[in-house]
């Protein structure tokens, strides 16, 4: 309506429900390890060598946590290279899947280490299914939990921790936080996969664009159904 006026609709998220979770036990036993998924391309932006470092640190700090990693790319070599050096058994690099959904619905926990992120795809899919993530300070990460700055907890009430991109001492800390407190995973699940609902889900999207398109329109608002 004014050409000085731009309107932002960002990319938006499925929220049908979760396929049902493999049978874990109601509380986990210290011997079964927290499941870690990340996913992207082996490349360096995405940060991978970051979360393999933070891996042997959380590893010999005795933190009980399985990391598979989905993707390809030029850098597997090198990714695969550094566990082997380091004698991790706690981090597995796993093909790509073109079913993350079912990937997410049997883990516990979700890192996007990356180093530069413009939105962040893969993190609102993963948030979606109900996932708590642990996300570098990328504007995509950042635009998803709602904050500008900073790194304090207020980011566990839209589904995740924030850590300064590269920081393996700070991703360590987060991932042994999450690892530690069960009921943590399960609270910041819930507030991750509620902040999609409100915010990301194409229902909402379509409703704002529906509402943008009434504000500069002659005719009444039709009534319309979302899929």
């Amino acid at each position: 309506s004014r050409k000085d006026k731009l309107h932002v609709l960002p990319h938006g998220f499925s929220t049908k429900k979760p396929k049902k979770r493999s049978q874990r036990p109601k509380t986990t036993p210290k011997s079964v390890p927290v499941k870690l998924v990340s996913a992207g391309r082996f490349v360096k932006k995405k940060g991978f060598a970051t979360l393999i470092e933070a891996a042997r640190i959380s590893q010999a700090a005795g933190i009980s946590c399985q990391i598979d990693i989905y993707g390809a790319g030029p850098l597997k070599p090198s990714l695969q290279n550094q566990i082997a050096s380091n004698g991790l058994t706690s981090v597995t690099l796993k093909g790509w899947s073109d079913d993350l959904k079912s990937i997410f619905a049997n883990a516990d926990l979700f890192c996007s280490p990356s180093l530069d992120e413009p939105f962040g795809l893969v993190i609102g899919e993963a948030m979606a299914m109900g996932l708590p993530v642990i996300a570098s300070d990328t504007d995509g990460a950042s635009e998803l939990f709602g904050i500008n700055t900073g790194f304090a907890d207020s980011s566990l009430q839209h589904g995740g921790l924030i850590f300064p991109a590269g920081d393996t001492v700070a991703l360590a800390a987060a991932i042994g936080r999450f690892c530690s407190d069960e009921k943590l995973r399960q609270r910041v699940g819930q507030n991750a996969r509620k902040r999609i609902e409100t915010s990301f889900s194409y229902t909402h999207l379509a409703e704002r664009l529906d509402q943008l398109i009434s504000s500069v329109a002659s005719s009444p608002r039709a009534k319309r159904s979302y899929i």
